[in-house]
């Protein structure tokens, strides 16, 4: 059994065949805009973010026509990130603050933590863009009473503590900057502790796909 991302790695006009074809077979709002959410998935891991913000706006516009509010918070995450990568910090916060407002609608309450955790991660990650350090702490200490009540959840927490690591040290606050950073190390593999470009959005939303069976 491999997801459609694994396929993506190896095989990606492979992947993108099966995303269209889960497009063409779908028959809700839901499941079409999920199947154009992997797509975008898909080139964002080709770093073709232009092709891939393309399939994430499609997207966004055909969940707003469901009732999955989790899928409309989710794609607005993706789109939050994406933008932000590529430079438009201010569309980036307006999704994220979309996002965050269609994440308090969410029932299940650990799915709703989760999702809210990693709103507060992107609007850290704006603040410190503009470096409003102490506003991006503000915003990462939300994301930490959110992943308090997920402790599973020890990738995003570590991406937290580095992120605040990473703030305090703007501040010169060197002895928090080390503590959260050692925090950090703990918990992440060395690959993701040194990558700040995570991809934490596209776990989320391959979450909500099937796995793929016979590839």
């Amino acid at each position: 059994m491999k997801t459609l991302t694994e396929v993506a790695a190896k095989d990606t006009p492979r992947a993108l065949k099966i995303a269209d074809s889960m497009f063409a077979a779908a028959t809700t709002p839901e499941h079409k805009g999920r199947a154009f959410m992997l797509s975008a998935n898909i080139y964002l891991q080709q770093n073709k973010n232009e092709e891939s913000i393309k399939f994430a706006e499609k997207a966004k516009d055909i969940l707003d026509t469901s009732e999955n509010d989790e899928l409309k918070s989710k794609i607005r995450g993706l789109l939050a990130s994406e933008y932000r990568i590529i430079g438009l910090n201010n569309k980036s916060k307006t999704y994220a603050d979309e996002g965050l407002k269609l994440a308090d609608k969410i029932n299940n309450e650990q799915k709703k933590a989760q999702v809210k955790s990693l709103f507060y991660q992107e609007l850290g990650h704006y603040e410190m863009e503009q470096k409003n350090y102490k506003n991006a702490i503000h915003y990462l200490n939300q994301s930490l009473e959110c992943l308090s009540k997920i402790p599973a959840d020890k990738i995003n927490l570590g991406k937290t503590y580095q992120l605040l690591g990473e703030n305090y040290l703007e501040l010169h606050d060197y002895k928090n900057s080390d503590s959260y950073n050692l925090k950090a190390l703990e918990i992440l593999p060395e690959k993701i502790h040194w990558n700040r470009l995570s991809l934490h959005w596209i776990r989320n939303i391959e979450n909500q796909s099937k796995t793929i069976s016979g590839c």
